[in-house]
């Protein structure tokens, strides 16, 4: 579906965002949902007013999300100091709708617990 996954308000930047990205996983799982969405987005290129529409309403609101718990961590100090926080929110909603919207690639919670780690392992305390 559609629906909104919500951002858990406790615990570690990871663990909030695995529980966020598993949840949105699971939701674009749908097909339905997955060929609405590919019909909404080739007319979204096509009309601009719809596209600012669909952009609000599908993608700003997780991307806000999951830039707020970014903004966290960071201050909290669990990703380095001056990790680009608008790539990394980049890099862990852009392979799920990637799949989604363009190669029809198989998404499973699994997924986004494999984007959280990714960043998490080269970008927080431990990672390089």
């Amino acid at each position: 579906s559609t629906d909104q996954p919500e951002m858990p308000a406790k615990g570690t930047a990871r663990h909030r965002l695995t529980a966020f990205m598993q949840a949105w996983c699971r939701a674009m799982q749908d097909e339905r949902a997955a060929r609405l969405s590919s019909a909404l987005l080739g007319e979204a290129y096509r009309n601009r007013v719809l596209g600012e529409a669909v952009r609000k309403a599908f993608v700003d609101s997780r991307r806000q999300k999951v830039l707020a718990v970014l903004r966290e961590a960071a201050e909290r100090g669990e990703l380095h100091p001056g990790v680009d926080l608008e790539l990394a929110a980049d890099l862990l909603l852009g392979p799920v709708l990637m799949r989604r919207l363009i190669t029809q690639a198989t998404i499973t919670p699994a997924l986004g617990r494999k984007l959280v780690d990714i960043l998490f392992d080269r970008y927080g305390p431990q990672g390089r």
